[in-house]
């Protein structure tokens, strides 16, 4: 697979030749020394199955998730809609992305919790802090529960949000896609050194 980044290759311009004419616009070549980021990415993938008909859309926020820390601005919507659009085309396969965003994982792992059922036998979908753990990115959940010693605990991946006033937070439970690895880049360092970065991917 490889990443290229999108780059706009043409800008246009307002001009106005004096105070009585009307301005009209032109279109010119983008000077890329003026710009300082990029739009997004293209992903090209390699090998002979390809369909045309399959879209993947990636962005930090999306609206489907109605958590605060998805839907910070206008980018949810948009990364909400454009999928939604897309699938009631004909013969489409439309799948959207987010990274990982959860309350407590500023060490980069992935949230867990020690499930609890309610009296009618449903889970609950709010936990007080002490039901949360964190696991590491690559760790199944029997590795948590391995490594912390805990013994009949149903656990589950999650993602944690900000707690209450009460200290409880509500969850989103998220499912292990089985798709995982690692890749190398650059380290943020030194340019004499690399670094693996693991990834996982869940439902």
């Amino acid at each position: 697979m490889r990443i290229y980044p999108v780059m706009p290759r043409y800008q246009t311009l307002g001009l106005r030749r004096n105070d009585k004419s009307k301005s009209t616009n032109q279109i010119v070549p983008l000077n890329f020394t003026n710009v300082g980021h990029t739009s997004g990415v293209i992903l090209t993938f390699t090998g002979a199955d390809k369909n045309i008909h399959q879209f993947a859309s990636y962005a930090p926020e999306n609206k489907r998730f109605k958590a605060k820390q998805y839907d910070q601005g206008g980018l949810g919507v948009v990364s909400y809609e454009a999928p939604e659009s897309w699938r009631k085309l004909p013969d489409v396969d439309a799948r959207d992305f987010s990274p990982y965003h959860s309350y407590a994982n500023g060490d980069g792992g992935i949230r867990v919790v020690k499930l609890q059922k309610a009296a009618d036998g449903k889970y609950l979908d709010t936990y007080p802090q002490s039901s949360f753990i964190s696991a590491y990115a690559n760790e199944s959940l029997e590795d948590v529960a391995k490594r912390l010693k805990i013994e009949g605990e149903e656990l589950a991946y999650v993602i944690q949000q900000a707690p209450d006033k009460d200290g409880k937070s509500k969850i989103i439970r998220l499912e292990d896609a089985g798709v995982q690895g690692s890749f190398v880049r650059p380290s943020a360092t030194s340019v004499l050194k690399t670094e693996t970065i693991p990834y996982r991917l869940f439902r």
